[in-house]
């Protein structure tokens, strides 16, 4: 896992200087008034997101979802993270009301997915080391752990 730091600033950072930075290749957040910077994921990282993105894009396509890699969500004024496999915001998630939560492990492949259930999320289902996970909400997709894991080491 990477290390993150904040970024302090004499004044506090509001969403005006914070949509002021424009775009970076950093993995720049605004979290209550300051910037976590985070250094870019890992290859592997990166080749597990497209992976997944490329399995789950179908599904979301047929109901009119788009998948995003890497973009800032904001989830209530003043707090604006990256969506990343960091468990720390998964808190910040379920207080903004989404209803879904993927938790993917990267080496070798776990995938956990959670749902909200009033203000936190509960375990819905999950895949261990060459196990698939069959998702039918929020969209239909089959993740299976194993080819992630081929894929990634070929």
């Amino acid at each position: 896992m990477t290390s993150a730091f904040v970024l302090e600033r004499p004044e506090a950072w509001t969403e005006e200087r914070y949509f002021a930075l424009g775009e970076t290749n950093a993995g720049v957040e605004l979290f209550d008034e300051s910037l976590l910077v985070s250094p870019a994921p890992t290859v592997r990282h990166q080749d597990l997101s497209a992976l997944l993105r490329e399995a789950m894009l179908p599904g979301a396509k047929a109901v009119g979802l788009r998948v995003y890699l890497a973009v800032n969500v904001r989830l209530k004024p003043g707090r604006v993270p990256i969506p990343d496999h960091r468990v720390l915001k998964m808190h910040y998630y379920a207080v903004a009301g989404i209803p879904w939560y993927l938790l993917v492990g990267s080496d070798p492949v776990t995938l956990t997915l959670y749902r909200l259930d009033g203000d936190h999320y509960v375990q819905h289902a999950s895949a261990k080391p060459g196990e698939t996970l069959t998702l039918t909400e929020p969209v239909a997709a089959e993740l299976d752990t194993a080819a992630l894991d081929s894929e990634l080491d070929a």
